[in-house]
């Protein structure tokens, strides 16, 4: 699961306000026996190490706080932001420690040091604060530029409080974090939202960059938390852009429609559970943001921060969010995430000078291709435990070849050789170029390691026929033009053979071209199975577009018809695979066949999470599924290492793995052995 080793953190203050779901707790008067009775429920709970508390002005209570904190053996933070949110009195202006008036920002910084040193009393070892309300939305309304004027002013005098507060706890041993809040004006009447000058992330950034980087507060963050996130329109790229400041991270829910079936009471900056009516923070909304926690590597605590309405039972709250959470890390997408900025570069893998000394052979040992191929150390069986992962390659043949992608065989071959070398994968399928490149390309790595290869037990599956150029009048005319012959294959030593063709859904005057085809493919597979050679028919169902070339139509009732046709080519079927794209109700369309089956992967997408699930329905659809053919998706899986969905996929057909389960297995290879050919 995600975020794992994050510190979990839940707000008293919040879930628990006071008995019957009022504010004494908040007030920082909150009765003795509630108090210590909701603490302890919550130093109680495994799930959380740290929880958050507001003012006590009890000295007395504090002391048995702080005790029951110290012999529960779990970390506290002390929430400056109810005492600067109740302003009590209201003997301190609403800026509070960004107010423009030296005199007012003095008081609320003393304000902060006072709640500093109730902070020590308790034990605590962190220290939350908000930047007060925007002090233009005062006195006006003003212009534009005079609003800019005096946010620029209040957010110098927010620096300055802040390197103060900062200087002071550490002196303590206390970190201190600036929560952001939101910017938004209520309504006449409302007090739905806080109108805080912190505000948006980019000036947050700006504020935590002088704090931080410039004054030398080391002990300083920023804290986010989701509601104000959502309520300042903010995406989880905030999250992204704040990463080098973000050190605290505060789940939560809003609600943004005053008309809500719950009325006003859950309406605004009130923190309500997630999962009631016209919720922002859906389940979607979540896993969204705990995405981006996890592609920046976010280490820091992440606390819960609920608020009970009515009768709602504080717990059950509890309950629900952990629930909310724990699902959102546990994601598949959650999973697939790299962190720290990952992206995957083949240069760095499969260096300019491999590249070379394959070239080079080429030229000065061209025979050398064949004795490596006829050397070369093959299973006994096609599939020794009746399943299979293969790796597709043979799409440049096809004039498929994307310039930003295949255009670069330096490129394209690396990312082929990081799934041979770096995952379990059983074998390549590709077309003669591809397999002499690969072939080469061992030839070298045997000499770096003392003789061992990585092609020796794997199969090496040829592409025959590649002549239906895509897009092109002819396409469905798809001849033997990579590996002629059932007797070529034999002699190069080569596991198994591949072919392709194509039904037109709809008539057609190329449907000729279909059935010459079909013809052919016939007379390799009649072939392959005299020499007892595999056969990998990838029968398609295919609607010509009317800008050229044709389309796969992947419905059941399409495939199922293809897949006749393919199963009855050749005089016996013995030696036969089918090759079928996994498509809806693929109970249905295995059943058409007693043919074993390997699923094919499509078009790239650059996200692979979905390629894996389909593969976990789809070998779990029957027993003639025996597992993958896929090229693209494993190769090109947007900056990630193809390695890591090569072996996801592995694990799913040979493991019959879950895709979350899969993920979390093959995770260690994305970035590992990255200098193996240097």
């Amino acid at each position: 699961m995600e975020l794992e080793k994050n510190l979990k953190s839940i707000v008293h203050t919040q879930h628990f306000p006071g008995p019957g779901n009022t504010d004494s707790v908040g007030r920082g008067e909150p009765d003795e026996h509630y108090m210590l009775s909701t603490l302890q429920t919550l130093l109680n709970d495994p799930y959380f190490g740290n929880v958050e508390i507001t003012r006590i002005k009890s000295g007395k209570l504090r002391k048995k706080v702080a005790d029951a904190i110290k012999k529960a053996k779990k970390q506290a933070l002390y929430s400056c932001q109810p005492v600067q949110l109740i302003n009590e009195e209201h003997l301190i202006d609403p800026a509070d420690i960004a107010s423009i008036e030296e005199n007012e920002r003095r008081k609320a910084v003393a304000r902060i040091l006072d709640c500093l040193g109730e902070a020590v009393e308790l034990g605590c070892t962190r220290l939350a604060l908000l930047s007060g309300q925007d002090p233009s939305l005062v006195g006006g309304p003003h212009t534009d530029s005079r609003a800019a004027q005096i946010r620029d002013l209040a957010k110098r005098s927010l620096i300055q409080s802040l390197d103060e507060i900062c200087k002071a706890a550490a002196k303590e041993g206390i970190e201190v974090f600036l929560e952001t809040f939101d910017r938004r004006t209520n309504a006449t009447g409302e007090k739905a939202f806080k109108t805080c000058l912190l505000g948006p992330t980019p000036e947050a950034i700006q504020v935590a960059e002088y704090v931080k980087r410039d004054m030398g507060n080391k002990n300083f963050s920023l804290m986010f938390d989701l509601s104000h996130l959502v309520i300042n329109g903010e995406c989880p790229n905030a999250i992204r852009q704040a990463a080098p400041y973000l050190g605290y991270f505060h789940v939560a829910n809003v609600v943004l429609n005053r008309n809500n079936p719950g009325g006003m009471p859950r309406y605004g900056d009130v923190h309500p559970k997630f999962g009631v009516a016209d919720s922002e923070v859906t389940a979607e909304v979540l896993e969204d943001y705990i995405r981006a926690l996890v592609e920046i590597g976010f280490t820091g605590p992440i606390g819960f921060e609920f608020k009970p309405v009515g009768n709602e039972n504080p717990e059950d709250v509890i309950s629900v969010a952990k629930s909310y959470f724990d699902e959102a890390r546990n994601s598949l997408d959650a999973a697939f995430v790299r962190t720290g900025n990952y992206a995957y570069r083949s240069h760095d893998y499969f260096t300019e000078e491999v590249f070379d000394e394959v070239s080079r052979l080429r030229v000065e040992d061209p025979d050398l291709i064949r004795k490596e191929m006829v050397a070369r150390k093959r299973r006994k069986t096609v599939a020794p435990n009746g399943y299979l992962t293969v790796l597709a390659a043979d799409h440049p043949a096809r004039h498929l070849m994307s310039p930003r992608e295949m255009g670069s065989r330096l490129d394209y071959m690396g990312r082929i050789l990081r799934c041979l070398v770096e995952s379990e994968i059983d074998g390549l399928m590709a077309t003669s170029d591809v397999i002499e490149d690969i072939v080469l390309a061992n030839y070298i790595f045997k000499k770096k390691n003392k003789g061992k290869g990585f092609l020796d037990e794997r199969i090496l599956m040829a592409c025959v026929n590649r002549t239906g150029l895509a897009g092109l009048d002819h396409e469905l005319m798809d001849r033997e033009s990579s590996y002629l012959s059932a007797k070529r294959i034999k002699e190069m030593n080569l596991d198994a053979a591949k072919m392709l063709f194509r039904i037109p859904v709809k008539p057609d005057s190329r449907d000729r071209y279909a059935i010459e085809t079909m013809e052919r493919c016939a007379k390799v597979t009649a072939e392959c199975v005299d020499l007892q050679i595999p056969m990998f028919m990838e029968p398609l169902a295919v609607d010509r577009k009317p800008e050229g070339g044709y389309n796969v139509i992947e419905s059941p009732d399409a495939i199922i018809k293809v897949m006749g046709v393919a199963s009855a080519l050749g005089h016996s079927s013995a030696y036969t695979w089918l090759k079928i794209p996994y498509c809806k109700e693929y109970d249905r369309v295995v059943k058409a066949t007693t043919l074993p089956i390997l699923m094919l992967g499509g078009p790239s997408t650059g996200k692979p999470s979905g390629t894996v699930e389909n593969f976990v329905r789809g070998m779990g659809a029957g027993p003639n599924v025996r597992g993958a053919l896929v090229g693209r998706n494993v190769v090109f899986p947007g900056d990630d290492d193809p390695a890591v969905i090569a072996q996801a996929i592995h694990v799913v057909v040979h493991e019959r793995c879950s895709a979350l389960e899969a993920i979390k297995k093959a995770k260690d290879r994305r970035g590992a052995n990255m200098d193996r050919w240097k």
